[in-house]
């Protein structure tokens, strides 16, 4: 026998009825629940609210008891008790590092900080972090740059007078290392007098390392593309690398007191294309790009050191090539005069169309007798008996 047509329909009746109490049920559940949600956004609005209540109290009570605790100090202590104080405050065993927060994997240390991301790595980098550099690409410098945290150097938590002296005793007794040749990085350390004490830490600053990272210069494949090869393309961008590489270190100039600076550039290649001429031409240019800021500072009495690092080469390998740098102070005032008034670095670049097939002893006699070297990977040479520096576009055109 067949089922009932009557008993089937009462069945769907009945299950139609409890799936639409299910679905009421279902719905004051689900506003139930988005009624919930909402009242903990307010609490945790509201906890958020009281919290930062807390921390403004804290830092007002925190004020006020280091001021009253620092003034007592620097009424009761001599010049020389106060610098040891402050030399266990801020003086640091290993390099404090400058560098933007895209690129921050530091540990933190929150005797330096009062505020941060507490899902930081800790990439075991020993060396103190005091200033740090939010993302800034297509940012004006007033948006990105933030000032350093440490309290020892804010006057509201130690008075302007002890702020002013700890401040020169940090910043002329660190080593100070821009991760980035950048210059809002280079400025960002420089040129802002942070708390007001009276002097900006270019004033200051006696040693300093700064990395001149050229490592992206074939990230987008520049020199693979059949245009570059062909000489078609490739000048502009490299002249543009380069010249950005000069510019930025040009800000080093503001710098005071040059005689009593130390300064190490630490320049990092990863020139990987298998045309060695080409690789030891870009590693020339970029000599050429450091080379007026490294003799600034030499001719000023600077101590300075500068390094090349490969980042390709395992292992790791990194030579001190400062001695490269041997231009006398007036061969060099010399070549500043026959220069011109403004200096392009760019008037001493090779590019990669200026060497013909037939002209790679023609470079290296040229790469000799401005830096004494045949390519990157160097032995040290007499100075060669080419004495005609002339661009190759010259050589060709007598072909």
């Amino acid at each position: 026998m067949g089922n009932n047509p009557h008993d089937s329909w009462s069945r769907m009746r009945h299950l139609k009825k409890e799936s639409n109490e299910i679905a009421r049920d279902t719905e004051e559940l689900e506003n139930q629940i988005k009624d919930l949600k909402k009242q903990v956004r307010a609490r945790k609005a509201l906890r958020q609210s009281v919290e930062n209540e807390f921390e403004e109290e804290l830092k007002r009570y925190a004020k006020a008891e280091c001021l009253k605790l620092a003034t007592e100090c620097h009424s009761a202590l001599p010049r020389e008790l106060r610098d040891l104080v402050f030399a266990y405050l801020c003086v640091q065993e290993h390099p404090i590092e400058i560098r933007s927060i895209f690129d921050f994997d530091a540990k933190k240390d929150d005797s330096l900080y009062d505020s941060g991301d507490e899902n930081e790595n800790d990439a075991g980098v020993e060396s103190e972090i005091l200033f740090r550099l939010p993302p800034h690409r297509n940012r004006s410098a007033e948006e990105i740059l933030e000032s350093p945290d440490a309290h020892f150097l804010n006057p509201d938590y130690v008075g302007k007078e002890m702020a002013a002296e700890i401040s020169q005793m940090y910043y002329s007794r660190n080593t100070f290392e821009v991760l980035d040749n950048d210059n809002s990085e280079l400025d960002f350390l420089l040129n802002k007098d942070w708390f007001n004490v009276g002097f900006a830490p270019c004033e200051l600053i006696r040693k300093l390392r700064v990395h001149v990272r050229c490592e992206d210069f074939d990230k987008d494949g520049l020199r693979n593309t059949a245009d570059y090869i062909l000489g078609r393309a490739g000048q502009s961008e490299e002249k543009y690398f380069l010249d950005a590489v000069y510019y930025n270190l040009e800000d080093l100039s503001e710098i005071k007191d040059k005689d009593k600076l130390e300064l190490e550039l630490v320049i990092t290649t990863a020139l990987e294309s298998e045309d060695d001429v080409d690789n030891d031409r870009i590693f020339m240019n970029i000599l050429e790009a450091v080379k007026k800021p490294v003799y600034d500072f030499k001719h000023a009495g600077s101590k300075v050191t500068v390094l090349h690092r490969d980042a390709t080469a395992k292992p790791y390998f990194e030579m001190d090539i400062s001695k490269k740098f041997k231009v006398t102070a007036e061969d060099w005032r010399k070549e500043l005069e026959d220069h011109g008034e403004v200096w392009l670095p760019c008037t001493n670049y090779i590019y990669h169309d200026m060497i013909g097939d037939d002209d790679e002893e023609l470079f290296r006699c040229i790469f000799r007798r401005r830096w004494g070297m045949d390519g990157i990977y160097f032995t040290d040479s007499e100075e060669d008996d080419y004495e005609d520096d002339e661009d190759f576009d010259d050589d060709e055109e007598d072909e």
